[in-house]
């Protein structure tokens, strides 16, 4: 459970929906990585982590401070 102390979760509302329709409309995600980024800046959080050049792009225009580890 102490491996979950930072974890936030975040519900598929109508607002994400529409975040995620979104960023497959404006980048070449694949469509968990749209949800992924969506997740993210609904809860908004401190840092946003992946090894895909694709993700980090989209999470970056997002305006998530990212960490690029591709």
């Amino acid at each position: 459970m102490a491996d979950l102390a930072d974890v936030d979760i975040c519900q598929i509302t109508p607002d994400v929906l529409v975040t995620i329709v979104s960023l497959l409309e404006s980048h070449p995600l694949r469509a968990m990585d749209a949800l992924h980024v969506a997740c993210a800046l609904a809860v908004e959080p401190d840092i946003f982590v992946s090894t895909d050049h694709q993700h980090v792009s989209a999470a970056r225009k997002a305006g998530i401070k990212i960490v690029d580890l591709s």
